[in-house]
Protein backbone atom coordinates (compact mmCIF):
# COMPACT_ATOMS: atom_id res chain seq x y z
CA UNK A 1 0.00 0.00 0.00
CA UNK A 2 1.04 3.06 -0.80
CA UNK A 3 0.22 5.18 2.39
CA UNK A 4 -0.83 8.96 1.74
CA UNK A 5 -1.09 10.03 5.57
CA UNK A 6 0.86 8.79 8.21
CA UNK A 7 -1.10 9.86 11.11
CA UNK A 8 1.17 10.24 14.26
CA UNK A 9 -0.74 9.33 17.99
CA UNK A 10 1.46 10.53 20.85
CA UNK A 11 -0.04 8.85 24.15
CA UNK A 12 0.56 8.44 28.18
CA UNK A 13 -1.25 7.21 30.67
CA UNK A 14 -4.42 7.32 28.36
CA UNK A 15 -5.92 4.10 29.32
CA UNK A 16 -9.28 6.05 29.31
CA UNK A 17 -9.20 7.49 26.06
CA UNK A 18 -7.13 4.97 24.11
CA UNK A 19 -9.83 2.82 22.86
CA UNK A 20 -11.86 5.19 21.42
CA UNK A 21 -8.47 7.00 19.96
CA UNK A 22 -8.75 3.57 18.21
CA UNK A 23 -12.36 3.68 17.14
CA UNK A 24 -12.16 6.74 15.25
CA UNK A 25 -9.12 6.29 13.66
CA UNK A 26 -9.78 2.79 12.47
CA UNK A 27 -13.20 4.13 10.32
CA UNK A 28 -11.15 6.80 8.39
CA UNK A 29 -12.73 6.81 4.72
CA UNK A 30 -8.77 7.59 3.68
CA UNK A 31 -7.95 3.89 3.61
CA UNK A 32 -4.23 4.50 2.34
CA UNK A 33 -3.57 5.60 6.12
CA UNK A 34 -0.93 4.36 8.81
CA UNK A 35 -1.46 4.88 12.49
CA UNK A 36 1.95 5.47 14.47
CA UNK A 37 1.13 4.92 18.35
CA UNK A 38 4.30 6.20 20.39
CA UNK A 39 3.51 4.78 23.99
CA UNK A 40 5.93 7.51 26.33
CA UNK A 41 6.65 4.85 28.86
CA UNK A 42 2.88 4.99 30.28
CA UNK A 43 2.21 3.47 33.73
CA UNK A 44 -1.40 2.46 33.43
CA UNK A 45 -2.94 -0.15 30.83
CA UNK A 46 -3.33 2.00 28.02
CA UNK A 47 -0.56 -0.14 25.66
CA UNK A 48 -2.41 -3.56 26.61
CA UNK A 49 -5.94 -1.40 25.95
CA UNK A 50 -4.29 -0.47 22.60
CA UNK A 51 -3.06 -3.47 21.40
CA UNK A 52 -6.49 -5.17 22.25
CA UNK A 53 -8.63 -2.29 20.30
CA UNK A 54 -6.32 -2.45 16.93
CA UNK A 55 -6.99 -6.53 17.41
CA UNK A 56 -10.34 -6.05 16.76
CA UNK A 57 -9.52 -4.34 13.31
CA UNK A 58 -7.31 -7.14 11.87
CA UNK A 59 -9.42 -7.45 8.76
CA UNK A 60 -9.16 -3.52 7.82
CA UNK A 61 -5.55 -4.26 6.68
CA UNK A 62 -4.19 -0.68 7.88
CA UNK A 63 -0.82 -0.48 8.40
CA UNK A 64 -0.52 0.12 12.72
CA UNK A 65 3.40 0.84 14.52
CA UNK A 66 3.83 1.05 17.82
CA UNK A 67 6.61 2.53 19.22
CA UNK A 68 7.58 2.16 22.93
CA UNK A 69 9.36 4.98 24.80
CA UNK A 70 11.95 3.08 27.70
CA UNK A 71 11.37 6.47 29.37
CA UNK A 72 8.90 8.99 29.55
CA UNK A 73 10.43 11.65 27.37
CA UNK A 74 7.42 14.08 26.97
CA UNK A 75 5.32 15.16 23.86
CA UNK A 76 7.90 16.89 21.70
CA UNK A 77 10.02 13.58 21.75
CA UNK A 78 7.65 11.43 21.19
CA UNK A 79 6.37 13.22 18.29
CA UNK A 80 10.12 13.07 17.06
CA UNK A 81 9.48 9.54 17.23
CA UNK A 82 6.77 9.54 15.29
CA UNK A 83 8.08 11.43 12.42
CA UNK A 84 11.30 9.05 12.37
CA UNK A 85 8.59 6.11 11.61
CA UNK A 86 6.61 7.49 9.13
CA UNK A 87 6.19 6.56 5.42
CA UNK A 88 3.35 8.54 4.12
CA UNK A 89 3.47 11.40 2.07
CA UNK A 90 1.77 13.26 4.67
CA UNK A 91 1.72 13.96 8.05
CA UNK A 92 -1.38 13.70 10.54
CA UNK A 93 -2.33 14.10 13.95
CA UNK A 94 -4.37 13.09 16.94
CA UNK A 95 -3.66 13.88 20.02
CA UNK A 96 -5.31 10.45 22.54
CA UNK A 97 -8.03 12.03 24.52
CA UNK A 98 -9.67 14.17 21.28
CA UNK A 99 -11.66 12.58 18.19
CA UNK A 100 -12.23 12.84 15.05
CA UNK A 101 -14.84 12.63 12.60
CA UNK A 102 -14.80 9.96 9.78
CA UNK A 103 -13.65 11.96 6.76
CA UNK A 104 -11.43 14.07 8.23
CA UNK A 105 -7.97 12.47 6.22
CA UNK A 106 -10.10 12.14 3.11
CA UNK A 107 -10.97 15.30 3.11
CA UNK A 108 -7.89 17.17 4.19
CA UNK A 109 -5.85 15.12 1.87
CA UNK A 110 -7.85 15.97 -1.22
CA UNK A 111 -7.79 19.45 -0.87
CA UNK A 112 -3.97 19.43 -0.20
CA UNK A 113 -3.82 17.37 -3.91
CA UNK A 114 -6.39 19.61 -5.20
CA UNK A 115 -4.60 23.32 -4.34
CA UNK A 116 -1.28 21.51 -4.81
CA UNK A 117 -0.54 22.77 -1.30
CA UNK A 118 2.26 22.17 1.03
CA UNK A 119 -0.31 22.61 4.12
CA UNK A 120 -3.93 22.12 4.80
CA UNK A 121 -5.46 23.68 7.74
CA UNK A 122 -9.50 23.33 8.83
CA UNK A 123 -11.41 24.80 11.62
CA UNK A 124 -12.43 22.63 14.47
CA UNK A 125 -14.26 22.13 17.75
CA UNK A 126 -13.57 22.80 21.37
CA UNK A 127 -15.28 19.94 23.11
CA UNK A 128 -16.72 20.22 26.55
CA UNK A 129 -19.03 18.16 28.88
CA UNK A 130 -21.61 20.03 27.96
CA UNK A 131 -21.55 22.02 24.42
CA UNK A 132 -19.27 21.99 21.72
CA UNK A 133 -17.99 25.04 20.18
CA UNK A 134 -17.42 25.57 16.76
CA UNK A 135 -13.53 27.67 15.92
CA UNK A 136 -13.35 29.06 12.57
CA UNK A 137 -9.74 29.19 11.06
CA UNK A 138 -10.35 31.39 8.07
CA UNK A 139 -7.46 33.43 7.39
CA UNK A 140 -5.21 34.56 4.38
CA UNK A 141 -4.15 31.36 2.06
CA UNK A 142 -0.39 33.13 2.07
CA UNK A 143 2.40 31.73 4.25
CA UNK A 144 3.76 34.94 6.18
CA UNK A 145 0.15 35.96 6.60
CA UNK A 146 -0.60 32.89 8.57
CA UNK A 147 2.96 33.03 10.61
CA UNK A 148 1.76 36.45 11.48
CA UNK A 149 -1.62 34.84 12.77
CA UNK A 150 0.00 31.70 14.22
CA UNK A 151 1.95 34.44 16.56
CA UNK A 152 -0.69 36.25 17.46
CA UNK A 153 -2.89 33.83 18.59
CA UNK A 154 -6.08 33.98 15.60
CA UNK A 155 -4.45 30.85 14.22
CA UNK A 156 -4.28 27.72 16.43
CA UNK A 157 -0.78 26.79 17.26
CA UNK A 158 -0.85 23.28 17.21
CA UNK A 159 -1.26 20.73 14.52
CA UNK A 160 -4.24 18.77 15.32
CA UNK A 161 -6.19 20.86 12.22
CA UNK A 162 -3.34 20.25 9.85
CA UNK A 163 -2.03 18.40 7.21
CA UNK A 164 1.37 18.40 6.20
CA UNK A 165 3.43 17.28 3.31
CA UNK A 166 6.37 14.99 4.97
CA UNK A 167 9.04 16.49 2.65
CA UNK A 168 8.57 20.45 4.44
CA UNK A 169 9.44 18.10 7.32
CA UNK A 170 12.47 16.42 6.02
CA UNK A 171 13.47 18.78 3.31
CA UNK A 172 14.33 21.54 6.28
CA UNK A 173 15.29 19.16 8.73
CA UNK A 174 12.31 20.25 11.14
CA UNK A 175 12.01 18.58 14.21
CA UNK A 176 10.25 19.04 17.82
CA UNK A 177 12.77 20.32 20.55
CA UNK A 178 13.14 17.48 22.17
CA UNK A 179 11.68 18.31 26.52
CA UNK A 180 10.05 21.42 25.81
CA UNK A 181 7.03 20.38 26.36
CA UNK A 182 5.00 23.77 26.21
CA UNK A 183 4.67 25.31 22.71
CA UNK A 184 6.66 23.12 20.94
CA UNK A 185 3.90 22.77 18.18
CA UNK A 186 3.69 26.44 17.89
CA UNK A 187 7.54 26.51 17.63
CA UNK A 188 7.33 24.02 14.45
CA UNK A 189 4.24 25.62 12.77
CA UNK A 190 5.99 28.65 12.03
CA UNK A 191 9.04 26.73 10.42
CA UNK A 192 6.62 24.60 8.39
CA UNK A 193 4.26 27.42 7.32
CA UNK A 194 7.49 29.60 6.49
CA UNK A 195 9.12 27.01 4.27
CA UNK A 196 5.67 25.57 2.49
CA UNK A 197 5.55 26.79 -0.93
CA UNK A 198 1.57 26.79 -0.61
CA UNK A 199 -0.80 26.58 1.96
CA UNK A 200 -4.76 26.26 2.21
CA UNK A 201 -7.47 26.31 4.16
CA UNK A 202 -10.86 23.91 3.90
CA UNK A 203 -13.83 25.77 5.66
CA UNK A 204 -14.83 22.33 7.86
CA UNK A 205 -14.57 21.43 11.41
CA UNK A 206 -13.55 17.34 11.81
CA UNK A 207 -11.37 17.74 14.65
CA UNK A 208 -13.07 17.78 18.08
CA UNK A 209 -10.41 19.22 20.58
CA UNK A 210 -11.30 17.96 24.46
CA UNK A 211 -11.08 21.16 26.44
CA UNK A 212 -12.74 19.17 29.84
CA UNK A 213 -9.51 16.51 30.55
CA UNK A 214 -7.91 17.32 33.99
CA UNK A 215 -4.30 15.91 33.51
CA UNK A 216 -3.47 17.67 30.34
CA UNK A 217 -0.18 19.70 29.93
CA UNK A 218 -2.24 22.63 29.46
CA UNK A 219 -5.33 22.44 31.81
CA UNK A 220 -2.30 21.85 34.19
CA UNK A 221 -1.35 25.24 33.70
CA UNK A 222 -4.05 26.82 34.17
CA UNK A 223 -4.18 28.45 38.21
CA UNK A 224 -0.67 27.88 38.04
CA UNK A 225 1.94 30.72 39.74
CA UNK A 226 4.85 29.09 37.65
CA UNK A 227 6.21 29.95 34.06
CA UNK A 228 6.98 27.08 32.35
CA UNK A 229 10.94 26.74 31.12
CA UNK A 230 10.22 24.97 28.52
CA UNK A 231 7.30 27.64 26.85
CA UNK A 232 9.91 30.09 27.81
CA UNK A 233 12.93 28.02 25.46
CA UNK A 234 10.28 27.60 22.60
CA UNK A 235 9.31 31.48 22.29
CA UNK A 236 12.85 32.22 22.68
CA UNK A 237 13.08 29.76 19.15
CA UNK A 238 10.55 31.08 17.52
CA UNK A 239 12.06 34.67 18.47
CA UNK A 240 15.30 33.48 16.87
CA UNK A 241 13.85 31.78 13.56
CA UNK A 242 11.91 35.12 12.97
CA UNK A 243 15.06 37.07 13.68
CA UNK A 244 16.84 35.39 11.42
CA UNK A 245 14.30 35.31 8.17
CA UNK A 246 14.57 39.35 6.67
CA UNK A 247 11.25 38.99 5.22
CA UNK A 248 9.16 38.55 8.30
CA UNK A 249 8.29 41.90 9.62
CA UNK A 250 6.83 40.41 13.26
CA UNK A 251 8.44 42.59 16.04
CA UNK A 252 5.54 43.70 17.85
CA UNK A 253 4.09 40.11 17.49
CA UNK A 254 7.00 38.54 18.88
CA UNK A 255 7.45 40.85 21.96
CA UNK A 256 3.18 39.90 22.42
CA UNK A 257 4.33 35.95 22.17
CA UNK A 258 6.82 36.90 24.80
CA UNK A 259 4.82 37.74 27.62
CA UNK A 260 2.40 34.93 26.70
CA UNK A 261 4.50 32.14 28.58
CA UNK A 262 5.04 34.67 32.32
CA UNK A 263 1.29 35.41 32.28
CA UNK A 264 1.08 33.38 35.48
CA UNK A 265 3.00 34.85 37.30
CA UNK A 266 1.44 38.03 37.07
CA UNK A 267 -2.60 36.81 37.13
CA UNK A 268 -1.90 33.68 39.54
CA UNK A 269 1.28 35.29 41.76
CA UNK A 270 0.69 35.43 45.03
CA UNK A 271 4.12 37.19 46.49
CA UNK A 272 6.32 40.12 45.32
CA UNK A 273 9.06 37.63 44.62
CA UNK A 274 6.49 36.26 41.58
CA UNK A 275 6.32 39.71 39.87
CA UNK A 276 10.48 40.03 40.35
CA UNK A 277 10.34 37.08 38.23
CA UNK A 278 7.83 38.42 35.99
CA UNK A 279 9.91 41.31 35.16
CA UNK A 280 13.04 39.60 34.89
CA UNK A 281 11.46 37.27 31.84
CA UNK A 282 11.55 38.61 28.41
CA UNK A 283 11.78 42.35 30.19
CA UNK A 284 11.89 43.75 26.71
CA UNK A 285 8.37 43.24 26.03
CA UNK A 286 7.42 44.57 29.67
CA UNK A 287 6.13 47.67 28.00
CA UNK A 288 3.94 46.00 25.50
CA UNK A 289 1.96 44.95 28.33
CA UNK A 290 -0.29 47.80 27.63
CA UNK A 291 -1.40 46.06 24.34
CA UNK A 292 -2.99 42.62 25.77
CA UNK A 293 -6.57 41.99 26.20
CA UNK A 294 -5.59 41.40 29.93
CA UNK A 295 -8.07 43.35 32.37
CA UNK A 296 -6.74 46.83 33.39
CA UNK A 297 -5.68 45.91 36.87
CA UNK A 298 -3.03 43.56 35.46
CA UNK A 299 -1.86 45.34 33.53
CA UNK A 300 -1.50 48.16 36.43
CA UNK A 301 0.64 45.39 38.09
CA UNK A 302 3.09 44.77 35.22
CA UNK A 303 3.37 48.22 35.11
CA UNK A 304 4.50 48.48 38.53
CA UNK A 305 6.42 45.47 38.37
CA UNK A 306 8.40 47.28 35.44
CA UNK A 307 9.24 50.23 37.37
CA UNK A 308 10.26 47.89 40.83
CA UNK A 309 7.30 49.77 42.74
CA UNK A 310 6.82 46.65 44.82
CA UNK A 311 4.69 48.24 47.99
CA UNK A 312 1.56 48.87 45.58
CA UNK A 313 2.04 45.31 44.60
CA UNK A 314 2.06 44.30 48.14
CA UNK A 315 -0.98 46.02 49.18
CA UNK A 316 -2.88 44.15 45.81
CA UNK A 317 -2.02 40.95 46.93
CA UNK A 318 -3.11 41.67 50.93
CA UNK A 319 -6.07 43.09 49.45
CA UNK A 320 -6.63 39.65 47.34
CA UNK A 321 -6.19 37.72 50.00
CA UNK A 322 -8.09 39.82 52.54
CA UNK A 323 -11.11 39.51 50.21
CA UNK A 324 -11.04 35.39 49.54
Amino acid sequence: MQVKVSVIIPFFNAANYIANCVHCLFGQTLSETEFIFVNDCSTDDSLIILENTIAIYFHRGRTVKIINHAENKGAATARNSGLAHASGECIGWLDSDDWIDTHLFEEMYSKLIQDEADIVWCDFYNTYHDREDYIRQEYSAKSHDCIKGLIKGDLMGGLCNKLVRRSVFTDHQIQFPDGMNMCEDLRVSVQLFYYAKRVSYLHAAYYHYVKYRADSISSSRVGSDQADQGWIENVKGIAAFVASKSDLALSEEIQLLKLRPKKNLLVNGTTVAAYKTWRGIFPEANDFIWKTQLPAHYKVLAWCANHKLWAPISLALWAKGWIR
